[in-house]
């Protein structure tokens, strides 16, 4: 099958073209006019010049597609100071919510982040105390980050429900690995001051999945969702990463 993949070339998304290459697919990659392409080119079929939120673009992105995942964020308007708000709204949801209608009828696959959770409700335990979460819990993020994705989450549902879509969100936590730029990997200015000095110290904790189980979900939520009509699901992904759905 073919699948057309936004954000190809940074570090969940070069994962996921390679996973999907493996795994028989072929792939359409979105990719900025600055994106360093050479580690992803084996696993691409086809390159696309630009940029989600650039309608211009869509239309040859799914050219011959099956499935979409969406996977790109624009981070410029999010780390600005003070943060872009208008160019966030505009780039990121309002852009996401327009390219999820134009890509209609086909399968949508959506990164999202466990971030969309940040006040949980007491619930069941797991076996190492922590509670539970799954994907009836409410959506309460705590950041404009999380709040981008748990909206763009509802749009998910609404065309899942209104039309009949086959449509996932998938929310990774911290997610880490060999990043194509390796001074952006998870965990390297740990290691970086290991080596400099012998030790690092930071409070609090966290979860951690490797971005190869982040694509292997994404292989999975395809090959799970395809067979059934207007099936919707959703997946919280951890070490290990598992899919879940309905």
């Amino acid at each position: 099958m073919h699948i057309a993949l936004t954000g190809v070339s940074g570090f969940i998304g070069s994962a996921i073209a390679r996973r999907l290459h493996g795994a028989g697919h072929t792939v359409t990659g979105l990719v900025r006019t600055t994106s360093r392409r050479d580690h992803v080119e084996p696993f691409v079929e086809r390159f696309v010049v630009g940029d989600h939120a650039d309608q211009s673009c869509w239309a040859e992105l799914l050219e011959g597609a099956d499935c979409v995942v969406h996977n790109s964020v624009n981070w410029q308007p999010l780390k600005a100071t003070p943060v872009d708000l208008d160019g966030h709204l505009r780039s990121n949801l309002d852009a996401s919510i327009r390219f999820l209608h134009a890509s209609a009828p086909r399968q949508f696959i959506f990164l999202s982040t466990i971030a969309v959770h940040h006040d949980m409700l007491p619930r069941e335990k797991a076996a190492d105390g922590t509670n539970l979460v799954d994907e009836d819990h409410p959506l309460r993020p705590s950041r404009l980050y999380g709040a981008y994705k748990a909206s763009m989450e509802a749009h998910l549902w609404a065309e899942h429900f209104g039309a009949g879509r086959h449509t996932s969100a998938l929310r990774p936590c911290a997610v880490y690995g060999l990043d194509p730029q390796l001074e952006r990997s998870h965990g390297y200015q740990v290691i970086k001051a290991l080596r400099e000095t012998g030790r690092y110290d930071r409070p609090g904790g966290g979860k951690c999945v490797h971005v190869d189980d982040v694509a292997a979900v994404v292989g999975a939520r395809w090959s799970a969702t395809r067979p059934r009509p207007g099936s919707p699901s959703t997946s919280s992904t951890a070490t290990p990463a598992t899919p879940t759905g309905r």
